[in-house]
């Protein structure tokens, strides 16, 4: 080979070769950007006065030709409001209510305290029917001072778990903890006793095409701009999975075991002022 196509050659390969290296290397810097972008446009921006419209199916048991067999409830769905920030363990949350579209469903209304700088769930309460009489369930979670926590509720007919949207490096399942206290009616916690709960969170990009047929059609729309993130949690108490999309106020599909539920409708609020009020924790 003449020693001027050689060395042409090698140029070139040369060349190619920093070319190649300049597009991975600006790959990596923009995933490492949209890594970190992508954590923060998916963490939930609340404001008194917004609501959203969630559907539910559960899981029941039936009993056909002498067999029990699975099959899901009729759909329920549940209207979510912002109603307040209030004080909770000394710190602003966000006091949301969640309740039965239709009057007169037997699904008791929910109510969850949300930190409003971590967006960590302080406390859930709701109410239940034992032995025929209406008592109010109060789980109240703790986390390490200065961090937050995902959390796992043992309401499982409407589910209202939340994830943490944190900047982080880190690959693969993270390993979180906090505690858990739960009181009926206005007695005092079960000796007082707050459980440790270690929790698990996994977040990953989703395949787009694969998630569609999961959402609702009006969250399908532009999936490039508001793409949608998985979030799975598992702890003692099972297994969670959510989708989340960019700018939505609550998980457009969740799935805790047992119940289904899907984002329906969002109305954001009219800009006003945010009461604060207080309350015990």
């Amino acid at each position: 080979m003449d020693h001027r196509v050689r060395a042409r050659r090698v140029l070139v390969l040369g060349l190619l070769g920093l070319c190649l290296a300049t597009v991975a290397s600006g790959q990596q810097r923009a995933g490492t950007r949209a890594r970190d972008i992508q954590i923060e446009q998916f963490r939930p921006k609340w404001r008194v006065g917004d609501t959203w419209v969630v559907e539910t199916t559960t899981l029941q048991v039936q009993a056909a030709d002498g067999q029990q067999q699975l099959s899901r409830s009729k759909p329920i769905q549940w209207q979510f409001a912002v109603r307040a920030i209030e004080k909770l363990q000394g710190q602003d949350c966000y006091r949301i209510e969640a309740s039965p579209v239709l009057p007169g469903q037997s699904q008791a209304a929910t109510i969850l305290w949300v930190d409003r700088q971590s967006l960590g769930l302080r406390q859930v309460q709701s109410k239940l029917r034992v032995a025929g009489e209406e008592r109010t369930m109060t789980e109240s979670y703790r986390f390490t001072p200065g961090q937050s926590s995902p959390v796992q509720s043992p309401i499982t007919a409407l589910p209202v778990d939340l994830p943490v949207f944190v900047p982080n490096e880190a690959k693969g399942a993270q390993s979180f903890s906090y505690k858990a206290t739960t009181a009926i009616d206005e007695e005092k916690a079960f000796n007082d006793t707050a459980f440790l709960v270690n929790i698990e969170q996994e977040l990953s990009p989703t395949d787009l095409e694969g998630v569609k047929s999961l959402l609702p059609e009006e969250f399908t729309k532009d999936l490039q701009a508001r793409p949608v993130i998985e979030v799975r949690l598992k702890s003692v108490q099972g297994q969670v999975r959510q989708l989340w999309q960019a700018g939505a106020p609550w998980p457009v599909f969740a799935d805790n075991g047992t119940t289904r539920a899907r984002l329906l409708e969002v109305k954001p609020a009219a800009p006003e002022g945010e009461n604060v009020k207080e309350v015990k924790p």
